[in-house]
């Protein structure tokens, strides 16, 4: 069950760039606050069994709303391909942070040969076709600091045991509406057709909505770096749908990449259950579980 909630999560945050194209010229900060909004109303028939506790709150405006400024503000003060590939350092972040979960994961040599391999294979994504610069950008370190924010956000939900993952929706709620005043200080006015509208709701069920649900339930239950390996199909995923619709072509750099984060998230399935399994052989070996 984690597993399958991550995958989804993860599937719907691949959709984010075709929507985001869809909505092109919406300001930001009203798209992000909208969706963010739209996504934390998700929770509305389950608002009884909201813990409303501060820490959890406290914990989710600064995992949605700190993330999507920071990483707001690298897009636009970086070049975006390159800031997109250093804000994709999460998924590995995640993984090294693994051991702090609180869930007795350990980390070998497979699983960081193998979160290297993945994100060459995101390296590979986000940059084909595109000359990367090498000069240094101020947008980096902001890229830096939503991939920061988000690994550990990530953790702290692993460790989270006051709350549940319905408590992502007020903290949504909260996240949106900071957005959404910021967007009446910073930005134009907005608005929206009807399928844009549209848009945006899909926009708040999927990548910024019900993906955090479904990632609160992963990183609560799930391995932490069978999860972190596994996000790197992100950008391969988003990338792929491009390809479907017409807006980006099919090329060998995007199959071999691919392949990689595939064959590295299959390499961390099979090492991760083979570490459960020793472990689980030595519990029943071991002289107390024989008394």
């Amino acid at each position: 069950m984690p597993l399958i909630a991550a995958l989804v999560a993860i599937l719907m945050w691949s959709s984010l760039a075709t929507l985001t194209v869809s909505l092109a010229g919406v300001p930001p900060l009203y798209l992000t606050g909208m969706s963010l909004f739209i996504g934390g109303a998700l929770s509305l028939p389950w608002a009884m069994r909201w813990s409303l506790d501060w820490r959890s709150l406290a914990v989710g405006i600064y995992g949605q709303f700190t993330y999507h400024v920071l990483y707001i503000i690298a897009l636009r003060s970086a070049p975006p391909v390159n800031a997109n590939l250093v804000h994709y350092a999460w998924p590995l972040l995640i993984l090294l942070m693994a051991p702090l979960t609180g869930q007795g994961l350990k980390l070998g040599w497979v699983h960081i040969l193998a979160a290297a391999a993945a994100f060459s294979g995101v390296v590979l994504a986000t940059s084909d076709g595109v000359e990367l610069s090498l000069r240094w950008h101020p947008g980096y370190g902001f890229a830096l600091a939503a991939a920061f924010v988000w690994a550990t956000y990530s953790i702290a939900e692993a460790r989270s045991k006051s709350s549940s993952p319905v408590d992502v929706g007020p903290a949504c709620m909260v996240s949106g509406l900071l957005a959404l005043a910021g967007h009446a200080a910073l930005e134009p006015p907005a608005s929206l057709d009807a399928s844009q509208w549209l848009m945006m709701l899909a926009l708040g069920v999927g990548p910024t909505g019900g993906a955090f649900y479904l990632w609160s339930l992963a990183m609560r239950r799930g391995d932490a770096r069978i999860i972190g390996v596994l996000s790197n199909a992100t950008p391969i995923l988003s990338t792929l749908m491009l390809v479907l619709l017409g807006s980006r072509s099919l090329s060998l750099t995007t199959v071999g990449a691919t392949l990689l984060v595939t064959a590295s998230s299959v390499a961390v399935f099979l090492a991760s259950k083979r570490s459960c399994r020793s472990m689980v052989h030595k519990k029943r070996g071991s002289p107390s579980a024989i008394a």
